[in-house]
């Protein structure tokens, strides 16, 4: 697989980026590249995470389970952006970890 280094600034640049701060057409083109390239997706999304949590955290090693729970999440978080439903959000974080409960306790298209 070739590096996408457009996409690799884009997520450098927006590591704090929030689901209700990403637009629909960026949701789109993650969408796009889930149904079309899911290798694609989850590498970068992977790539995401790990970098904002060695951003806040210093962490750099990753058990399986929890790139398992992120990868699960992921996709979600990005199917329901494109479907406008966290306009207004808690400010749930793109690229970490929220887990089911906060997923499903966002307020839907207020």
């Amino acid at each position: 697989m070739e590096i996408d280094q457009e996409l690799i600034g884009w997520i450098n640049n927006n590591l704090n980026i929030s689901l209700d701060g990403l637009s629909p057409n960026d949701a789109a083109k993650w969408e796009v590249m889930f149904n079309k390239k899911p290798e694609k997706f989850f590498s970068y999304a992977i790539y995401g995470f790990m970098r904002k949590r060695n951003q806040e955290l210093g962490q750099e090693v990753f058990s399986e389970k929890e790139l398992k729970r992120y990868c699960a999440e992921f996709p979600e978080k990005i199917r329901r952006v494109g479907k406008g439903e966290f306009q207004s959000s808690m400010g749930l974080p793109l690229f970490e970890f929220v887990g089911r409960t906060k997923m499903t306790a966002v307020n839907t298209k207020s």
